[in-house]
Order: C-alpha cells, then structure tokens, then sequence
C-alpha cells in the first residue's frame, strides 16, 4: 500500500508548474523562446526514438505517454494533464526520445527549442536547478512503477482507461 500511495504522490510532483517560481528574469527570458499551439486529438508531439526538437508543457488538455514492446505490444506509462512537461529528459540528454507523447483531448501546448531551452538553462541557475528536480522525480517515479510492476499491484494494460490513454 505504501508503494501505490508513493506513486500518487510523486505522479503529482511530476505534473506541477516546472517554471513557477522562477525569477522575473528568467520568465521574461522564458516568454521570448517559447511558443504555444493548438493540437487535436490523435496528434503526436514526438515518437520514441526521434531526435528531440525541444521541451514541450501541457497548457491545457491531456497527453498520454506510451512504449512499445519487442513484440508491438503498446503499453501505456502515464498520462499528462495541464502543467505536465513532456521531453525534458531527451531534451537535455540530447539522446532520442523514449516514449511516444500522443494528445488525447484537444490541447494547447507550449514548445521550446531544444538549443534555445539549454542556453536559457545555462543562464538561468534557478531553472536548471528546476529541471534537475523534475527529472530526479520522473526517475523516482519510474522506480516506484517497477516495484509496483514487479509486486503486481499494476498490470501494462492494452486497452483504454478513464484518461483517455488508449
């Protein structure tokens, strides 16, 4: 039980605001590299194995975040809501993208180019330290759903659930 009630926890650190907080500076700087779309359902932000372009945070809707196995299964990691940041990981690695990012309502996304997100990095120490934390909480989460997986307490399922992951 302790396990499952970890993984909601660190499943809500993983979607708040990555830039709340930040200095006047750095959200001036921000809103300079930044650009917001619109995508309906059925888009893809990025597939796993691309070479990322960027970061890209949920402003509205819902994303859903999913691997294939060897054998084509496609399973379902989690899904993003408002405030989710998509890519960060790929983004700063600059290794390809892991999962595939499918929008699953109507949506409105922000993007940042990835050279132009590292040298806002780079610049701005209090972002950077900010980015850190939300990948040590992805990982941490990733961790939490193997235990979860290896004890059964989660199934990979191939069908869709209340959050529009298909």
């Amino acid at each position: 039980m302790n396990n499952l009630k970890n993984t909601a926890a660190l499943s809500e650190l993983s979607v708040r605001q990555l830039f709340e907080g930040l200095s006047a500076d750095a959200m001036r700087d921000l809103e300079t590299i930044k650009a917001q779309e619109k995508y309906p359902s059925g888009s893809f932000l990025f597939k796993a194995g691309e070479d990322p372009t960027g970061i890209f945070v949920m402003i509205s809707g819902q994303a859903c975040l999913s691997v294939t196995g060897a054998k084509g299964r496609r399973m379902v990691v989690r899904s993003v809501g408002a405030g989710g940041v998509l890519g960060l990981s790929a983004a700063v690695s600059g290794e390809p993208y892991g999962v595939t990012a499918e929008i699953v309502t109507p949506s409105e996304v922000a993007f940042i180019h990835r050279d132009e997100f590292l040298r806002f990095l780079q610049d701005h120490i209090d972002a950077c330290y900010r980015a850190v934390q939300w990948l040590s909480n992805d990982l941490d989460l990733a961790y939490a759903k193997v235990r979860s997986l290896h004890e059964g307490r989660l199934r990979p399922t191939n069908h869709s659930d209340p959050t529009g992951c298909r």
